[in-house]
């Protein structure tokens, strides 16, 4: 039998509670899903953050274009987690980002790095862009 306690089973929640933060612009919640330093990797840049008010800013950011394109729900697809070592797992999710009549406006991929905190709690240290880029130059362009 399997133990739902163990912190692997915790990382669906993880990203069901972030995905919700994130259609709610709650920017601190959203800090505080990361370690600090944590680092946004993508093909052409690498940012880390060091403070939690830098990041916080990052994260809003992204207000702005989820009114314009009418994005009202996040939805995390987890394909697969990775344990690395007992504290460190690396997660590979779809983000699907819909209007609020359900209609996909995007998704894109993504490679997380997790890792347990002091107090058992997961933590992103590191985010990899696998083509969110790409998805959003398309769908700009579509909406011309």
């Amino acid at each position: 039998m399997q133990d739902k306690s163990h912190p692997l089973y915790r990382i669906n929640d993880f990203f069901e509670a972030y995905a919700n933060a994130v259609i709610n612009h709650d920017s601190k919640y959203l800090a505080k899903c990361h370690a600090l330093p944590c680092s946004f990797i993508a093909d052409d840049s690498t940012l880390v953050y060091t403070t939690a008010a830098k990041l916080e800013g990052l994260i809003n950011q992204s207000k702005r274009f989820y009114n314009v394109h009418g994005i009202t729900e996040a939805t995390p697809d987890i394909r697969s987690k990775r344990p690395i070592t007992d504290r460190i797992v690396q997660v590979n999710l779809t983000w699907t980002y819909s209007n609020a009549k359900g209609r996909a406006i995007y998704d894109c991929d993504y490679q997380y790095i997790l890792k347990l905190d002091e107090h058992n709690q997961w933590k992103i240290e590191a985010a990899i862009s696998v083509n969110e880029k790409d998805k959003i130059e398309l769908l700009v362009k579509k909406k011309g």
